[in-house]
């Protein structure tokens, strides 16, 4: 059984646990938002681009349309595998929404609307939107 003064003492180290952690927390996440995220790469997908384990430091956009931002053909993005959302994965975007591009997936040859066409640097091995296709705006984090 604790004595009152043992009690009180852990209940003081406890508060002042909780204080630090709220405040690292506080500084981390303000950290985050005025920098973006930190992200580790993995996998062979960018090469030479991204080499395996570079840290990234991403900004999060809004969902704002392709056509609104600045993001443009060329620009190396992150987004949400469209089949597995707890998948974060960085390609190169090639095409916006009516830009033309040459692939069976797309019986128009156009990008459709809303959607955007990525691709891995390294093509031999990156699964891209040459396999599922051009992936919803919406997905671009």
């Amino acid at each position: 059984m604790l004595t009152q003064p043992q009690l009180r003492r852990l209940l003081r180290n406890c508060g002042k646990s909780l204080a630090i952690g709220g405040l690292g927390y506080c500084v981390l996440n303000s950290i985050a938002n005025a920098l973006g995220e930190f992200v580790i790469c993995s996998g062979p997908s960018m090469l030479p681009t991204i080499q395996e384990g570079d840290v990234l430091v991403g900004e999060r956009l809004p969902y704002i349309p392709a056509e609104e931002t600045e993001l443009k053909n060329g620009d190396i993005v992150g987004f949400l595998h469209p089949n597995n959302h707890r998948l974060l994965l960085c390609k190169r975007l090639a095409a916006k929404e009516g830009e033309v591009v040459n692939h069976h997936l797309l019986p128009v040859n156009r990008v459709p609307l809303g959607h955007v066409w990525v691709r891995g640097d390294n093509a031999a091995a990156s699964s891209d939107s040459r396999h599922f296709g051009p992936i919803p705006e919406g997905l671009i984090q």
